[in-house]
């Protein structure tokens, strides 16, 4: 982190001329810097805590500091009347905080020592680096749609993309907490392998998808009236890509149970840049075509093609080592069901004509969510019955 620090700091007028065009380099782009020195810090803790299973501390934390991150940027944003800068500043105490926990829970339980293990950093790097490209080709990809968006058309059409994104990322979250609760779980379940366990896995996977696709639904319906009622109306327009954004995600949601496997063999996991890197090749091809011709539209696009790529092959590699009892096809169904409620739930926005806050639209949104999960949780009775008996 130092490193890129040190080489973006160097490079800053060609970075603030072809990358960041409109934004300053200080303080804009270098506070942002200093949040990614300590940002790596707080993914260590949270794995920490996720591999020793401490769920009640992991959850405590990490809600605590949500909250306070709420409270820095409406205090930054709203009160100080910062902007941008005021949301990035919330995001760095953010992250300077969660490193600061982090340091005093691990000296005070002495699950720290300032060394190298040479044959420790030996296994780790074996396993983390065939997953670099992995993580690296999603931002790549990500950062060439805001790029292209912002060549074809204005910042402010950068903004509104990016508004609308961060639903996206909101509903990529959710899904990233239940796979670190259903990753550790999962493992012991295969490392057992007792009993029907892969009857046990296929419910429970079931119901975890009816959960995340509550949170994608309610995502999608009633972003409309947060950004109404909270956002600059500039940006008012975001919530016409937030649902086809959300949508995107709802077809992550395999990809999230099949990637669990190939975590789960170190063999494996050095294919897992396959997925990934091949969707994100596909993902810039298709966005330098599609963004200059239809904008964000073209971007949403470009990125439901490489999902849906990057989950086949993800699938296909995971059923390769080992069958853990999901069943593909009911994972399509399930998604299939999201986005059809996603469509019902925004029909009466899209007939009506709605642009502004509705009480009739937020309830004809509510009924929706209602029945959606009224209905999972009668598909489900049994799953939920074993889960309360477990607890």
């Amino acid at each position: 982190s130092l490193l890129y620090m040190g080489l973006f700091t160097a490079f800053r007028g060609a970075l603030s001329k072809y990358v960041f065009s409109g934004a300053s380099f200080f303080p804009v782009i270098f506070v942002c810097l200093i949040e990614i020195l300590f940002h790596c810090q707080r993914m260590i803790y949270e794995s920490i805590l996720q591999s020793q299973q401490r769920a009640r501390t992991y959850s405590l934390v990490s809600f605590s500091l949500f909250v306070l991150k709420v409270l820095l940027t409406v205090y930054f944003v709203v009160l100080r009347k910062a902007g941008a800068i005021g949301i990035i500043l919330a995001g760095t105490i953010h992250v300077f905080l969660f490193f600061a926990v982090y340091m005093i829970d691990a000296l005070r339980h002495k699950a720290i020592t300032f060394c190298i293990d040479g044959a420790l950093l030996k296994t780790t790097l074996k396993y983390s680096i065939p997953i670099m490209p992995h993580n690296l080709s999603t931002q790549i990809a990500t950062l060439v749609s805001k790029v292209l968006i912002g060549g074809t058309s204005s910042l402010s059409a950068v903004g509104v993309f990016s508004i609308a994104s961060k639903f996206g990322e909101v509903a990529d979250v959710i899904q990233n907490y239940v796979n670190n609760a259903y990753g550790p779980w999962l493992y012991e379940m295969l490392h057992a392998g007792k009993g029907d366990y892969k009857k046990t896995i296929r419910g429970t996977s079931g119901l975890l998808v009816a959960v995340i696709g509550i949170c994608c639904i309610g995502l999608a319906l009633f972003s409309q009236e947060v950004i109404i009622l909270l956002i600059d109306s500039s940006y008012s327009e975001a919530w016409r890509y937030i649902p086809l954004i959300v949508g995107v995600y709802v077809i992550k949601i395999t990809y999230y149970f099949y990637v669990s496997v190939l975590f789960y063999y170190k063999a494996a996991s050095k294919k897992l840049f396959i997925a990934t890197l091949t969707g994100s090749i596909i993902n810039v091809i298709l966005s330098s075509v599609l963004i200059p011709r239809f904008g964000v539209y073209g971007s949403v696009a470009s990125d439901a093609v490489s999902m849906i790529v990057r989950v086949s092959i993800v699938v296909y590699i995971s059923t390769r080592y080992e069958n853990i009892g999901l069943r593909f096809f009911s994972f399509i169904m399930q998604e299939g069901v999201v986005l059809l409620f996603i469509f019902i739930g925004m029909l009466y926005t899209i007939l009506s004509k709605v642009s502004s806050f509705s009480l009739t639209n937020c309830a004809y949104k509510a009924a929706v969510c209602i029945v959606y999960l009224f209905a999972n949780m009668f598909m489900f009775r049994n799953e939920i019955r074993d889960f309360k008996n477990r607890r």
